[in-house]
């Protein structure tokens, strides 16, 4: 079956966070939303299951469901996927900036690079659409 639309994927521990980006999306009919999760251990099943063009990946939760000590480690699930998911683009949506979080995200390909706080995120869809076509959106903080 052929898609002539984006399919996003989110795994973020935050439920507001999900819903608020799930209203967002239904408000276009270019895009739609594949699969959620909670966890760092969700990314690989999702992206094996539901192979999203755009995979949306908070940098802060646990990795494991029901123990929030094991912090969630993205550059190395980033090295993960890049490997066995060349073609998913990421965006990293982060709650505070690490200068070398950056720094790595946007050397292995990371292609969004958001600040909960920014007013990009008033409206991911356009983030999207930029991502979508290979352009990288990086809060402002972060080019700075």
């Amino acid at each position: 079956m052929e898609r002539n639309n984006t399919s996003i994927s989110i795994v973020d521990n935050r439920p507001l966070i999900i819903q608020a980006l799930t209203e967002q999306m239904a408000t276009v009919t270019d895009m739609h939303l594949a699969a959620t999760g909670q966890v760092g251990d969700h990314i690989l099943p999702i992206a094996q299951t539901w192979h999203p063009d755009i995979l949306i990946i908070s940098t802060d939760m646990p990795q494991v469901e029901s123990n929030d000590v094991v912090r969630f480690q993205p550059i190395s699930m980033l090295r993960v996927l890049k490997r066995r998911y060349p073609d998913t683009k990421v965006i990293f949506l982060v709650s505070y900036h690490l200068p070398v979080l950056a720094y790595l995200a946007e050397r292995m390909g990371v292609m969004g690079y958001i600040l909960l706080q920014d007013p990009l995120m008033a409206n991911i869809v356009d983030v999207i659409r930029h991502v979508q076509v290979g352009r990288k959106v990086y809060s402002k903080v972060v080019r700075e």
